[in-house]
C-alpha cells in the first residue's frame, strides 16, 4: 500500500494535511537504552539505531507490533524482542530521570 502513495497518517484529529507514508526497505531498527549522569540524576532515553543512523524513540510518529512510522514518515520494521516495556514507556515520556 505504501508503494501506491495512498498510505497516509493522521497524527492529530484536526490535521488537514495527511502526510504520505513511504515504505523503508532497510533492515529493522534496533532499540538501545542510553543512560547518562546529569546533575546528580541518571537520565535514561530510548534510541533507535540501524547501520550508523540513530534517533530518539520519542521522535517517532507511531510504534505498533514491530513497525514504526519515523520522523520522516517512513514505515519501517522495528525489532522489539528485547525491551517492549521500555519502548512503550520511553516513546510516551521521552526520558526517565532517577535520583
Amino acid at each position: 500500500m505504501c508503494s501506491t502513495g495512498r498510505c497516509r497518517v493522521r497524527r492529530f484529529e484536526k490535521d488537514e494535511e495527511l502526510p504520505v507514508v513511504e515504505w523503508d526497505e532497510g533492515g529493522p531498527w534496533k532499540f538501545w537504552l542510553a543512560s547518562e549522569l546529569s546533575d546528580g540524576q541518571y537520565v535514561f532515553k530510548g534510541l533507535l539505531r540501524r547501520e550508523g543512523d540513530e534517533f530518539e524513540i520519542a521522535q517517532t510518529n507511531l510504534i505498533v507490533d514491530g513497525l514504526m512510522i519515523d520522523r520522516d514518515f517512513r514505515l519501517s520494521r522495528l525489532d522489539v524482542t528485547c525491551a517492549p516495556a521500555w519502548i512503550r514507556v520511553l516513546k510516551n515520556i521521552g526520558q526517565l530521570k532517577i535520583q
